[in-house]
């Protein structure tokens, strides 16, 4: 046991440190308007003391800027800590990798409880070191406690099956919940938790639907779900601010259609999964993990964890297309799989015999490429958090700090992105550049907008000229290196 302890504190401690780089970053580069948006709400709550129940975002408009989101526990812990320690980012990356080595310690718990200890330690060392969760691990988004918390929640409910203890039950109810509460769809877990109680229940089903306490775990589970979001529903009725969750208010819940197609899960599995999270080295490990027996039953929950994924992919198939974090909490049951690989082929003994020696020779010269590529791929992402150096509006976000003050409402034409706003520290609107009209800035003056910032950026619409938007009490302050920011004037 005191073996194991060293092994997996060794291993923390080994993928703590590549997370410890950068960590004062600010935030800009990979996916910068999730973590901006989340950001700023962190900075809200604290600076405009708002309460847990009244989240708020920077573009606002003429609001308050309370919006409907997912749960924000995590945002709302990060402004306890700037209370404590002032604003800083760094707190907020800090806490992420805390989330995920968390994670990993419970998913180490698990595999041990199910398979062995060795297995426990190899997925435990995959899942810490693979390429994106490498970085998403250390940036401003609750992803990592969304992993933390689906880990948690496995884990403990395997131990109350085994059990029936009151702690464990609790303890699995509160952190499946709060899996839930973060992203709605994590509500897939609840196939390998049936799973569990189903062996629990000495695979009877009549006697797993008649268990009072199954039936109590579900409501702890969803009634604070249920709570959240008509709370967060009576945001948006009074703002009109939304993330978009629920049909007709622009979610993804309309392209479900696309999971038809073959460039879909060609994206997810070749793309997303194969290339970006596991390497394809890792993919190799992955499928000959997939290959070889399971031990007991209740190893295959991890078959069942990922069949469940499936309906998370199929529920949310535009978020999955285009954003690979959202395959992250996949990667818990996923690591399993190369880890049981290495802890069956890479043994003192097995040297000795010559096709495992062969195998593990192998194993070695994939795990030495996923370590490679990995690291300089986790290189390429923290290039990009250079803002001078790699982000296009470096120089648009300097004028705006010099030429407008912190309560001048400010239409950002970038697209949907919040960035320029949050690192601006101005609150106003964000619209894609072509939807500049005449009509659209005088609204948007009438409703208090003071400023309208551009910068071409290479997705923008060729020959495109917001000036000619423009009224004549509009004017011009500055237009340097592409960067416009324009004065507006009086309705």
């Amino acid at each position: 046991m005191r073996k194991e302890r060293l092994l997996l504190m060794a291993v923390l401690a080994v993928s703590l440190l590549p997370r410890l780089h950068g960590v004062e970053n600010p935030l800009v580069g990979t996916h910068s308007w999730r973590q901006t948006d989340t950001a700023a709400m962190a900075r809200n709550f604290l600076e405009e003391g708002r309460g847990f129940l009244r989240p708020a975002i920077d573009w606002r408009g003429e609001t308050d800027g309370a919006v409907e989101c997912e749960f924000p526990a995590y945002p709302y812990l990060v402004s306890l800590l700037y209370r404590l320690f002032g604003v800083h980012e760094a707190l907020g990356r800090l806490l992420s990798a805390l989330f995920f080595l968390t994670g990993a310690v419970f998913l180490f718990l698990l595999v041990r409880e199910v398979i062995d200890a060795r297995t426990g330690l190899w997925a435990a060392a995959f899942f810490l070191l693979l390429p994106l969760d490498l970085f998403y691990s250390r940036t401003f988004q609750p992803e990592a406690a969304l992993v933390m918390s689906c880990a948690a929640g496995v884990y403990f409910f395997l131990r109350w099956t085994r059990s029936s203890g009151t702690a464990s039950f609790l303890l699995a109810a509160l952190f499946t919940s709060l899996a839930v509460l973060i992203k709605v769809p994590t509500l897939y877990l609840g196939l390998p938790l049936v799973y569990l109680a189903y062996l629990g229940s000495g695979r009877r089903l009549a006697a797993l639907a008649v268990r009072v306490r199954l039936w109590l775990f579900a409501a702890l589970v969803l009634a604070p779900v249920v709570l959240w979001y008509h709370h967060a529903h009576q945001l948006y009725l009074s703002t009109g601010l939304t993330f978009g969750f629920w049909p007709g208010q622009g979610g993804p819940w309309s392209t479900w259609r696309m999971v038809f197609s073959g460039e879909y899960w060609n994206r997810i599995i070749f793309l997303h999964l194969a290339e970006r999270h596991l390497l394809w080295p890792g993919f190799i490990l992955f499928l000959l993990g997939l290959l070889l027996p399971r031990a007991s039953r209740e190893e295959r929950v991890f078959d069942y964890w990922m069949a469940a994924f499936l309906v998370f992919i199929v529920l949310l198939p535009e978020r999955h297309f285009y954003h690979d974090y959202y395959q992250l909490p996949l990667m818990l049951p996923v690591a399993v799989y190369p880890a049981k690989v290495c802890a069956r082929y890479l043994t003192l003994k097995g040297w000795k015999q010559k096709k495992r020696a062969l195998a593990g020779g192998l194993i070695i010269l994939c795990l030495a490429a996923m370590a490679y590529k990995s690291f300089s791929r986790y290189d390429h992402h923290l290039a990009l958090e250079d803002p001078a150096g790699a982000w296009r509006p470096y120089r648009l976000l300097l004028l705006l700090q010099e030429r407008t003050e912190p309560g001048d409402l400010v239409i950002s034409a970038l697209g949907n992105d919040p960035t320029l706003l949050y690192l601006s520290r101005r609150k106003g609107w964000v619209i894609p550049p072509e939807l500049v009209t005449p009509a659209y800035l005088k609204d948007k003056t009438a409703r208090g907008a003071r400023y309208l910032a551009y910068t071409p950026l290479p997705d923008a619409p060729a020959g495109l000229d917001l000036t000619r938007a423009l009224s004549a009490a509009d004017e011009v302050v500055a237009e340097e290196q592409g960067a416009l920011l324009v004065r507006l004037g009086p309705p």
